[in-house]
């Protein structure tokens, strides 16, 4: 039996997300929430074994359009198109954000992402390339205004970013302390 008695919503924002606010009856009370309605997504970390770097992507962030800098260095990431698997995804993105093709995918498992306002769940993957993977440039879709700069990394420079609590976005921090947990590097 749900500890929810009652929901009833609004719609607020309908565009790239949808944005409601919820009223909710449980606990014997009734109150509300903003909830945001969002397409799952997907994370990759992606390592060239043949240079044994990982490549990881920088763009503009409008959550931090306040500070100096707005840009984040992150994993590929991107969310599930209509009809279109995890897998499909996990591959679709790293060739339009890093431009290699993948093959082999190893699922890290699912989470959700800010489970107190939106709806995503974010699933994770890890994967190896060589040189001869890379088959375009990268850097995202024009038509979706990322202008990615593609950033290669040493396996000792994302650790120590990792120490200094120098990456900024979650999924990130997720893969990368996973990556590390796998390989049993640095702990």
């Amino acid at each position: 039996m749900s500890i929810i008695k009652h929901v009833s919503d609004q719609i607020l924002v309908k565009d790239f997300v949808q944005v409601d606010k919820l009223y909710i009856t449980a606990y014997g009370q009734t109150f509300d929430r903003i909830l945001v309605k969002s397409k799952d997504a997907v994370a990759v970390l992606v390592k060239n074994t043949e240079s044994n770097t990982f490549y990881f992507v920088q763009q503009l962030r409008a959550c931090k359009y306040t500070e100096q800098n707005p840009t984040t260095i992150e994993a590929v990431a991107g969310m599930l198109e209509k009809g279109e698997d995890i897998f499909e995804t996990a591959r679709r993105e790293c060739l339009e954000e890093v431009g290699f093709r993948v093959r082999d995918l190893v699922y890290w498992g699912v989470t959700l992402s800010a489970p107190g306002i939106i709806t995503e769940k974010m699933h994770f993957f890890y994967t190896e390339v060589t040189n001869q993977d890379r088959i375009a440039s990268g850097g995202g879709l024009d038509e979706e205004h990322e202008n990615i700069k593609v950033i290669e990394l040493s396996e000792d420079e994302i650790w120590r970013r990792l120490k200094a609590a120098e990456w900024d976005d979650s999924k990130t921090v997720l893969l990368v302390q996973r990556y590390f947990l796998e390989k049993h590097v640095g702990v």
